[in-house]
């Protein structure tokens, strides 16, 4: 008798096609039955000094690597039993689990040792399957780990992941352990990068130091060739000679001392041209610009993203907005800016639209819309979360707040206590990142509010705080220092609020009117360090005079002190700041 194969010519009654949808998950699931209660099994695959009793051609199946050792003719292929050396017991019951029914655990604690058993056996799904879970764990704690199974194991994609995870996040990964592990080379490159995004070169110069001394014996001739690749013009001089000079690794070398005097004579001499890697500035590095975004001109609502850098007092182009929107509200969270609310081109009602920008990437990406359309809201950041409060739509104020958790996987907008008053365009304050203070601000009749509230995250509960020791015409600038929230109307006297005692109190400081430009409104305003910097805006009494000039007010001078006037003159705009990649900024 013949074996029957599909294409033999049987004559069979017409028919439909029957077809039973869980059938195959059925029959696999027996089969992952069988196999742990070893019914029908014929083949055992030892791992550790345990025993997996399995089916021959279920493994051929699923693996290549099982294929072609039944296919060849070795030892295993006659026998019923193979030895593994590839992983451990654990991780082999998750990767058999996954051969029988395509699902398999995967935690912190036994990836690595699945993803070697999933590489061993040319399980490329599950190995896929490791990686994304690598990807989507790294952290400033694992990311080198990361990186190096990556490396070994050959996956492309989380190499990439990896290496920009680091370049990404250099200044929190190198204050832990294993940075310090690093071979040589990788150490080398490492800091070598030009696009490393580096807070302080100095975090530089404090690693090789570290990593050089964690084994002094071994690596203390290899100091200078880490030391070659320090951008040494890029730190401050005071600390030059303060304490890269009086190094002892330093002072030992005639190389790095070289280095040293190389970029002294580089500041005394500026105009002379030279190739010297330690004199030219990473294209990496953070840097602290005034980032103000959108806003109406005189052709009407924008989508710019503008950005004043501080130390060269000059304006950059970054990736514009994804619409044209004013009236909107900004703040910065764990290093990316997020804008929320505002009016969108051509309408004349609130949006819902939220959007972060990366400055990593300089790109710009939606994020999940608020429930409520909002224009002149107030955004901020606080334990982790955004919170917008309050703004307006169709001339109702509101005092709704709603709050979207970042690390929460709904990654919905959601309702929390409503403010006690309604308003908008106020400003905000952030205390101990648990309180968050809502101030003055317009209420019903476009009149400016003088009360204060205090929410706290925790609780979920708003408070009145008691009145202030003085009336606003106008939104104040408010300012946190040392855990006291400082608000200020130009033309006004600085009053302080004590959070702790409850209690306001005048200052002895009196901010001036910006003489130069006009009693502004609806501008952009945000606190640099010592500074609040204004730009925009449009004048009180005169809403057809606009203002195209930037100032900032420090604190210790008392005047407004003009800067570099931006390149769009807005109105309704928005500005915060930012930490970006100098080459962004260019």
């Amino acid at each position: 008798m013949s074996d029957y194969s599909p294409g033999s010519s049987v004559s069979l009654p017409s028919a439909g096609e029957a077809c039973q949808p869980d059938h195959c998950a059925e029959i696999l699931g027996r089969l992952q039955w069988q196999r742990r209660e070893g019914r029908f099994t014929d083949m055992v695959v030892s791992v550790g000094g345990w025993d997996f009793h399995a089916h021959r051609n279920v493994l051929a199946a699923c693996s290549p690597y099982f294929d072609a050792l039944y296919d060849s003719n070795m030892t295993e292929s006659q026998t019923n039993h193979i030895a593994l050396t590839c992983t451990t017991p654990a991780a082999m019951e998750q990767v058999l689990d996954f051969i029988y029914t395509g699902r398999a655990v995967i935690n912190e604690g036994n990836v690595e040792d699945v993803l070697r058993g999933a590489d061993h056996l040319m399980l490329e799904r599950l190995r896929a399957r490791c990686a994304d879970f690598l990807g989507n764990h790294i952290t400033a704690g694992n990311c080198l780990g990361v990186r190096s199974l990556a490396s070994v194991y050959n996956i492309q994609d989380l190499l990439d992941t990896s290496k920009r995870f680091i370049q990404n996040n250099f200044n929190d990964m190198v204050q832990g352990e294993e940075v310090l592990q690093l071979p040589f080379g990788q150490l080398r490159d490492l800091i070598a990068d030009d696009r490393l995004r580096v807070l302080r070169e100095e975090t530089v110069f404090e690693l090789i130091v570290r990593w050089t001394r964690h084994d002094i014996q071994h690596r203390r001739h290899l100091f200078p060739r880490l030391m070659s690749q320090i951008r040494l013009a890029e730190i401050d001089r005071e600390y030059l000679l303060d304490r890269v000079e009086t190094e002892e690794l330093v002072g030992q070398s005639p190389k790095c001392k070289g280095y040293l005097m190389e970029v002294f004579e580089n500041s005394n001499y500026p105009d002379c041209l030279t190739v010297s890697p330690r004199l030219i500035p990473r294209q990496g590095r953070l840097i602290t610009a005034v980032i103000v975004l959108g806003g109406k001109s005189k052709k009407g609502r924008i989508s710019s993203t503008l950005a004043y850098v501080l130390e060269e007092q000059r304006w950059a182009s970054l990736a514009p907005l994804p619409c044209k929107v004013c009236s909107h509200s900004v703040t910065v969270l764990d290093g990316c800016l997020y804008v929320a609310g505002g009016k969108l081109s051509r309408t004349t009602t609130s949006n819902r639209a939220v959007y972060m920008y990366d400055p990593f990437s300089n790109t710009w990406q939606g994020m999940p819309d608020m429930q409520t359309p909002r224009a002149y809201p107030a955004l901020a950041a606080c334990d982790g979360r955004l919170f917008a409060m309050g703004g307006e739509n169709g001339g109702v104020i509101h005092n709704s707040v709603e709050c979207l958790d970042l690390s929460s996987s709904s990654k919905k907008w959601a309702f929390v206590a409503p403010m006690r008053t309604g308003r908008c365009l106020f400003e905000t304050a952030t205390v101990d990142d648990r309180f968050i203070y809502a101030i003055s601000g317009l209420k019903e009749g476009n009149i400016v509010s003088s009360s204060v509230e205090m929410y706290d995250t925790v609780c979920d509960r708003w408070r009145n705080v008691p009145p202030g020791i003085s009336r606003f015409h106008y939104v104040p600038v408010a300012r946190v220092i040392k855990g006291n929230i400082y608000l200020f109307v130009e033309g006004s006297d600085v009053v302080r609020y004590s959070p702790r005692e409850d209690t306001w109190e005048a200052t002895n400081e009196r901010v001036p009117v910006m003489h130069f430009s006009g009693q502004r409104v609806l501008y952009a305003c945000c606190v640099v360090g010592e500074e609040t910097f204004v730009c925009g805006g449009r004048d009180l009494h005169n809403q057809a005079k606009v203002f195209s000039t930037a100032c900032t007010y420090r604190r210790g001078d008392r005047r407004w002190r003009p800067v570099s006037a931006p390149p769009i003159t807005t109105v309704a705009s928005a500005a915060c700041v930012l930490r970006v990649p100098y080459e962004y900024l260019q």
